[in-house]
């Protein structure tokens, strides 16, 4: 029998047990669930801007058709960050997921994103990663960057991505609607690893925090997620 045929089937093998919550002290009525235990979960790793890649593992999970529609039903589809860098797709994989996300809710199911450190990175403007045609995705906001007095100290061709990625930015607030860690029924999803010190700060208190940030609405993100140990780096639990 596939893996993908048994229920809360997970695809990701980095995605934590709910036995991650005990270890860091965290009581599950304390942490609400996105929701109640599905029948079928599937989480998809980092995609670094491999559209192919994308489609294939969400058509593996029966969540897409060839069109790139949602088929799932009440598939649950987890995406376990780290969209951002490497392949030049990523604002391409971002538009799949916004746009299949209220189609899985429409049939019962749902697509959610935990964000990684990638997203973290782009956000406060290290694209050391960004492949040329991740910048070349960005130029259509050329006209509302590319004079952008606080982007004159970088290569035109990059301004139009740092200003839709930098908090208050169109695609930064895209990536504001992921967690920074996710409960669903008995499975927890984060990119990196849940300490303690996580859990004391707060899960949702954290995510919330990082939302607002993404959005505008806040300085700076969160102490514990721009830490060296942060939920979206530490690899205490790999």
């Amino acid at each position: 029998m596939s893996p993908l045929s048994r229920p809360a089937a997970v695809l990701f093998a980095a995605v934590l047990a709910f036995a991650l919550a005990s270890a860091c002290d965290l009581a599950p009525s304390t942490w609400p669930a996105f929701r109640d235990e599905p029948e079928r979960i599937v989480a998809i790793g980092d995609l670094h801007g491999d559209l192919d890649k994308t489609r294939a593992a969400l058509r593996l999970a029966g969540a897409i058709d060839l069109d790139d529609e949602w088929i799932g039903g009440d598939l649950v589809v987890v995406q376990a960050g780290d969209i951002c860098d490497r392949g030049p797709y990523d604002r391409a994989i971002i538009d799949l997921f916004d746009r299949l996300a209220p189609q899985a809710e429409a049939a019962g199911g749902a697509v959610r994103r935990v964000l990684g450190n990638h997203e973290y990175l782009n956000a406060v403007g290290t694209m050391d990663y960004v492949a040329p045609g991740g910048f070349a995705a960005f130029y259509d906001f050329t006209g509302l960057y590319g004079e952008d007095p606080a982007l004159q100290a970088y290569p035109e061709p990059e301004r139009p991505r740092r200003g839709a990625m930098r908090p208050g930015g169109p695609y930064a607030a895209i990536l504001a609607e992921a967690d920074v860690a996710l409960r669903v029924g008995r499975t927890v999803f984060v990119h990196g690893s849940l300490l303690p010190e996580h859990a004391e700060y707060g899960i949702e208190r954290m995510s919330d925090e990082t939302s607002a940030w993404l959005r505008g609405a806040a300085g700076a993100p969160p102490g514990p997620v721009s830490a060296i140990e942060s939920p979206l780096t530490s690899r205490r639990y790999a």
